[in-house]
This record gives C-alpha cells, structure tokens and sequence, in this order.
C-alpha cells in the first residue's frame, strides 16, 4: 500500500519595512578668542625743546610717546606749524622747522596720530638777540647802525636805549641781522649802556657803543692877559659840567655850551706865544689831533724916551705878557738889546 504523504503548502506574506534612518550631524563650533582692542597708543609728553635764532630754523624736541613714523607726527608751536616733523629717536626725540618770528613762551603740542600731550610746562622761545657792532654818531645825534642776530624783522617790537636816549625809527638793513635807528642830541661819552629788545626778548651791554671823539676845527685867540676864547668843532656835547679845557697845562674856566655839539667858550689864563696846546675833554673822550692856541701878538703904543748914554724906556701896549723870562719877551731899541726887563703892568706895561 503506497502511502501518500501531502505537505501543506505555506503561503508566505512578505512584509517589506521601510526603515527610516534619521542623521543627527551635530556640529561642534570651535570657541574663537573674544575680541581685543589693540592697546592704546602710549601718552605723549614732551621734556624740552631747542631754541632758535628769530630768523626760524630747525628745533628739537625730547619727550616720549614720539612713534616711529614720520607721517603720522604733528606738531604745533603756538599758533605756528613746525614743519617737516622727523622722528630722530624712536618715540623720545623728533625735530621740525620753524619759520622766523620773535617772542618766548608759546605752548608746544606734538600729535601722534590721534594722540597729543597735555603738559603745558615745556614752553619755547627764540633766542635772544646778540649785538655784535654798534656804529658811533656825533653828539648832534644821528643814525646809527646795529649787527647782530636774532634782532627780529618787526620794527614796531622794537626797543632801543642808548645811554638812557630812546633811539627811534628802526629800519632792518637785513631781517634778523642788521638794523638802523635814529639817535636825538643830547648824549655824550663812552662805553654807554645799551638796551636792546624785541618782543620781550633782551640784551644789554655797556661797552658796544660810543660817541664819536670830539674835534676841534679851530680855538680863537685872546690878549695875554687871558681872556674868552671860543672853541668850534663837533661832538663837543651839551653839558658843560662834562666838559673840560685845559691850556698850556692850566685850566681854562667857566666851560660854558654856547652852540650845543659845537661851540664852547672858556675864560683862557694869561700867556703868551703861538700854538700853545690845547686839550679839551668831553665826557672821557679827547680829539684825536690836539688843537692849538695862540695869543695875540704884541702891540706897542708909546715908547718913552731914553737918555742918549742909555737907561729904563719904558713900553706901553697890548699884549705885552707878564712873564720876564728872556725866552719869552725880547726887547730891541734902535737894534739893541734892552736888557733887565720887568713887566709893570701885565700884558700892559714894561
């Protein structure tokens, strides 16, 4: 017997799935450093700066907070730019150049980029003038000429003195070298004071300037007896207290200003003869070239009559001296000798 074996057949479902995936990408974000300004610029000072002539030239500056870069300095003195500003020394030391002017104490500002100093005890000033020449005028007064440097280009800021007499209308020859003005009468000597300034700055002296040595073109005569004599010339000054006339080697008295720098009198001793020097001082100075007096000549009016074999004449006259001494009175009769002379009257008689 064949034995049937029947397999059920299984119906198989099948389930497809979907299966959906989801991706988490976390993204980690790496921490960057926060942000940080860059440090300030350091502060600026400024410790002191270089004088100049008032003709303007290149300053230096010393401090600190300078930089290094050229382009990014500034600089102001007053109300004045310093141009053409170089760092000399990285951050302490920088130059620049001024133009000309006159003055002292103006505030020094030095920018560095966005930076600038806030002391204000650091202060420039140009150089005070220096006066090397002054020219000498008669005591007529007159223009008289000044050299030296920083003297300044402004006339109206300038002051001058001379022996305590303003001199006035200054006129520049050349800015801030050379310089004129004009000196009244009055003054006379040597080695007077001297004030000079311009806007504040100053200088003085007081042997720069003299006046020109007094001349004497010429002296009168006068009797022997002494007397008045005028002396012309120039530069002989205004004050006769500062005057004096000496002739022969005695004095010539009551020194009286009769024209002032000009004409001067004085009462002359007794004397006699020609070119007899004459030494005249004004206020220390003397001329150069001694001038000379002389007296007048003789004059006889009578000569009384004598005893044929000789004896005592006497002279009547003018200017007839007082001396005796053979050297200075000579007396001739008929072509002799006249001997024993004695002076009766002086300058009158003999």
């Amino acid at each position: 017997t064949t034995s049937s074996s029947s397999t059920p057949a299984l119906s198989t479902a099948t389930t497809t799935a979907t299966t959906t995936t989801t991706s988490v990408t976390t993204t980690t974000t790496t921490g960057a450093s926060p942000y940080v300004p860059p440090p300030p610029p350091p502060p600026v000072f400024v410790y002191s700066i270089s004088s100049i002539d008032t003709a303007g030239g290149e300053v230096t500056i010393m401090g600190s907070g300078f930089g290094s870069s050229n382009s990014s300095v500034h600089v102001m003195i007053g109300n004045k730019t310093c141009i053409n500003a170089i760092i000399l020394q990285r951050n302490i030391s920088l130059s620049c150049v001024m133009p000309q002017g006159t003055g002292m104490d103006y505030h020094v500002q030095v920018f560095v980029s966005n930076s600038t100093n806030n002391d204000t005890n650091t202060l420039f000033r140009y150089r005070p003038p220096t006066i090397t020449h002054v020219s000498s005028v008669p005591t007529q007064g007159g223009l008289v000429s000044i050299r030296g440097s920083s003297l300044g280009h402004i006339p109206n800021l300038v002051t001058i003195y001379i022996g305590g007499l303003l001199c006035s209308n200054v006129v520049y020859n050349t800015s801030h070298t050379s310089l004129a003005c004009t000196l009244p009468s009055g003054g006379q000597g040597r080695n007077l004071f001297l004030d000079f300034s311009v806007d504040g700055l100053t200088f003085s002296s007081s042997n720069l300037f003299s006046y020109s040595i007094p001349q004497i073109f010429n002296v009168s005569m006068t009797s022997t007896s002494g007397g008045l004599v005028y002396l012309h010339g120039s530069s002989l000054g205004s004050s006769s207290a500062d005057i004096l006339v000496n002739i022969a080697g005695e004095e010539c008295e009551a020194v009286t200003v009769i024209q002032p720098n000009m004409v001067i009198s004085c009462i002359a001793p007794s004397g006699s003869g020609v070119n007899v020097p004459v030494l005249v001082d004004v206020a220390g100075q003397q001329p150069s070239i001694s001038p000379f007096l002389s007296y007048h000549p003789p004059v006889v009016r009578r000569a009384r009559a004598v005893p044929y074999n000789g004896g005592w004449v006497v002279i009547d006259g003018d200017n007839l001296g007082d001396d005796t001494s053979s050297a200075i009175i000579n007396v001739t009769v008929a072509g002799q000798k006249c001997n024993d002379i004695t002076v009766n009257i002086p300058s009158q008689q003999i």
